[in-house]
């Protein structure tokens, strides 16, 4: 949208005059994520197509979600 390419365009000139605002992480808030088992990976038909769209985006690119057939 041209909104949004104005405020990337804005943002990136803004990085490269070292004016950028920046909004530190709160560590007390941080956390990390568990690891991923090779379970979590197996696509579940049963789902909707969006989830299983997601499904296959969030372990894209490693690890690859996956099926078994037959």
């Amino acid at each position: 949208t041209p909104l949004g390419a104005q405020t990337l365009a804005d943002t990136m000139q803004l990085m490269q005059e070292g004016k950028a605002p920046r909004t530190p992480q709160n560590e007390a808030d941080a956390t990390y994520a568990p690891t991923l088992k090779k379970e979590e990976t197996q696509i579940d038909w049963s789902q909707t197509a969006t989830q299983i769209t997601n499904h296959v985006r969030a372990f894209n690119p490693r690890p690859t979600a996956q099926c078994v057939w037959n």
